[in-house]
């Protein structure tokens, strides 16, 4: 039986198309990954609604993965709300069997459209709106309602990893109903031992520039390394968002501009040469749900640094996990790193080795269709 599957809540496809000042991230590249997958199932139509850009079609189809594009207004507060309420409209008129809702906004509609096109939905939890930053007081309020809202009301959520779902609880304060853990899926590519071909040690960051990713504290661990340590590293910063500006001026003011370099937005294809050629990976972020960049960084044998944000990782084992909002901690651990090729090698290893045996696309679709397959019975 042919079943067609709506993704709802990807704010550009294919990843990496769009023309917005504010880039887009993880949502995005889950889409295209979960997507390419589901492209390999005979048995499978998914479709895709999501922004359009200039000299983009508004629809297109390749093989069995539709693409519906829809008007949006630009801006930080209303590019999300104004793109979901196109998505609910063009979404009322298609046929399909199943929705799969990523964020809260997402999800929201989708609940709404679910009545009247009777079908179920799953909702994928995309991190916790309602404990990042860079929303305000008032605007945190109402995603800590929206959330336990629209969650509750699915008809299952997909966490990333057993880590989120008890942050998703300890947040909110609930736990939906019915939850399943579908780990995110990773391209595996061909990379070889992380070898010395240059004089400087590689440390990035990968990812948007939005005061949830921790790039401030970054940089100022940064600041606190001792000049023998300085001399030894060259720290790349790759994306681009609206904190971009205010890290440049911090940057200049603690004079490490020879040291830290801002790389602008890459595509797909650039970041994983960038995280081929890098020793260490840093994700300082407050909060996250389960980040493709780590993912891809592990799968680049990257040395990897997090925060104690519930992230899938074993410190020591497989990655070094320090306290988030820390630049001291971060800064020892960079030390650290820095001055031990060893541990980096062995948790460059033991992390590739983990994302091999656990996170694949083929194994997240065979659970995605075992899900579906269920809700649909009920």
């Amino acid at each position: 039986m042919q079943t067609r599957i709506l993704i709802l809540g990807s704010k550009e496809y294919p990843f990496g198309c769009g023309t917005d000042k504010i880039k887009s991230g993880g949502i995005e590249s889950y889409t295209e990954g979960l997507a390419e997958e589901f492209g390999g199932k005979k048995d499978v139509e998914i479709v895709i609604i999501t922004r359009k850009f200039e000299n983009q079609k508004s629809y297109e189809k390749n093989k069995n993965i539709e693409v519906y594009r829809v008007p949006w207004i630009r801006g930080f507060y209303f590019r999300n709300p104004s793109f979901n309420i196109h998505a609910f409209l063009k979404a009322l008129g298609l046929e399909f069997d199943v929705i799969i809702a990523q964020g809260p906004v997402a999800v929201f509609f989708s609940i709404i459209l679910s009545k009247f096109k009777k079908v179920k939905v799953i909702g994928r939890c995309a991190g916790i709106s309602a404990s990042q930053p860079q929303y305000g007081g008032f605007l945190k309020k109402i995603f800590f309602y929206l959330e336990r809202f629209v969650y509750g009301k699915a008809d299952a959520v997909v966490f990333g990893s057993d880590e989120e779902k008890k942050q998703f609880e300890a947040k909110l304060k609930f736990l939906p109903g019915k939850t399943i853990v579908i780990p995110t899926g990773v391209k595996i590519p061909d990379v070889k031992e992380k070898c010395d071909s240059c004089n400087k040690i590689q440390v990035c960051f990968v990812g948007r520039l939005l005061e949830v990713k921790g790039v401030t504290y970054l940089i100022e661990a940064v600041g606190l390394l001792g000049q023998s340590f300085k001399d030894k590293i060259k720290i790349l910063i790759v994306g681009d968002g609206p904190q971009r500006k205010a890290l440049e001026e911090l940057v200049r003011r603690k004079h490490l501009g020879v040291i830290v370099e801002f790389a602008g937005h890459k595509s797909k294809q650039e970041c994983g040469r960038i995280m081929q050629e890098s020793d260490i990976f840093v994700l300082p972020s407050v909060s996250e749900g389960l980040p493709l960049a780590l993912l891809e960084a592990m799968a680049n044998r990257c040395a990897c640094i997090v925060t104690n944000i519930g992230l899938p990782v074993k410190d020591k084992k497989d990655a070094l996990v320090v306290e988030a909002k820390n630049p001291g901690e971060l800064k020892n651990a960079i030390e650290l790193l820095v001055g031990d090729k060893k541990l980096r090698d062995e948790l460059g290893r033991n992390a590739f080795e983990k994302v091999k045996k656990d996170y694949s696309w083929e194994k997240a679709v065979e659970k995605y269709l075992g899900l579906v397959s269920g809700l649909r019975v009920v």
